[in-house]
């Protein structure tokens, strides 16, 4: 072979083999385009990281409703224990009657 030919065609191969690895590394570049590339590491951020920014309201319309029972079943409860407290009063008042008429006869 004649050593100019040799030499050319050396020279075209390191060419192609650089051409090749620039076109591999492109390819891997862009077949792992959309993969995150801290895949393996989980983030996480605190609960209260956006309190103040947040669009949720801070009074709901169920909270406020839940309350409201929460409220009137506390008042019934109040209600009934006046009731009774009155009730046992006035049976308290009874007996003592009772027993002031039976001191009296006796």
């Amino acid at each position: 072979m004649i050593p100019e030919l040799k030499e050319k065609l050396v020279a075209v191969d390191d060419e192609d083999s650089q051409r090749e690895d620039e076109m591999d590394k492109f390819e891997c570049k862009y077949n792992f385009r959309f993969e995150d590339p801290n895949a393996a590491t989980l983030t996480s951020h605190a609960r209260n990281a956006n309190e103040e920014e947040t669009m949720r309201r801070k009074d709901s319309a169920r909270k406020q409703a839940r309350e409201r029972a929460k409220d009137a079943k506390e008042d019934i409860k109040k209600q009934r224990k006046e009731e009774i407290a009155k009730l046992k009063a006035l049976k308290k008042e009874e007996i003592l009657e009772k027993l002031t008429k039976a001191n009296h006869l006796a």
